[in-house]
């Protein structure tokens, strides 16, 4: 028989090395879990946040629409303005000239005004004042001048119909510049 000089001891059921390997094993187990852990965890923080994008998106895009409609109308609510503001200058310049070619023995009671046409009542103390004055003005600024006169106590009451036709040539040409 045999004798042993050391004392027995136990033996454990895996190796050292083994045991080595299969904490490395764990261990890499572990953090790979962690990792997939943490990238699912992003994955569905940016799934949220491509939603919410979206839908900022889409708020954005209508949003964008309606500012852009409310621009053109404000376009075309600003070029209505400025014509009218041009109209207005220009019909406050045309009556003031109007004021400026009436001489002081014709006294306006009415002025009619549109577009192309004017009309005037008034008083005169006669034909030859009317016709010498204010006739050659009216004739050289509107195409067609008629005037129709009628007894009043104090002179001559007259209406005066002034017309100021476009010619198509001309107009043609200035819309083709």
């Amino acid at each position: 028989m045999k004798t042993s000089f050391i004392k027995p001891r136990r033996k454990s059921l895996l190796k050292r090395d083994t045991k080595f390997w299969l904490a490395f094993i764990i261990i890499s187990t572990s953090i790979l879990m962690a990792l997939y852990i943490a990238l699912e965890y992003e994955i569905s923080a940016t799934q949220d946040k491509t939603k919410k994008a979206m839908i900022d998106r889409k708020f954005l895009s209508a949003d964008a629409v309606r500012l852009k409609s409310n621009y053109d109308m404000l376009k075309e609510e600003l070029a209505f303005a400025i014509e009218i503001k041009t109209s207005n200058t220009l019909l406050k310049d045309n009556i003031a000239n109007i004021f400026a070619i009436i001489p002081d023995q014709v006294m306006l009671t009415k002025i009619e005004v549109s577009s192309n046409c004017l009309v005037l009542y008034g008083n005169t103390p006669s034909k030859e004042i009317y016709n010498l004055h204010l006739a050659p003005a009216l004739k050289s600024i509107f195409t067609t001048s008629e005037t129709s006169f009628s007894r009043s106590g104090n002179g001559m009451k007259f209406i005066s119909i002034n017309k100021l036709e476009k010619e198509e040539g001309k107009e043609e040409a200035a819309h083709a510049r």
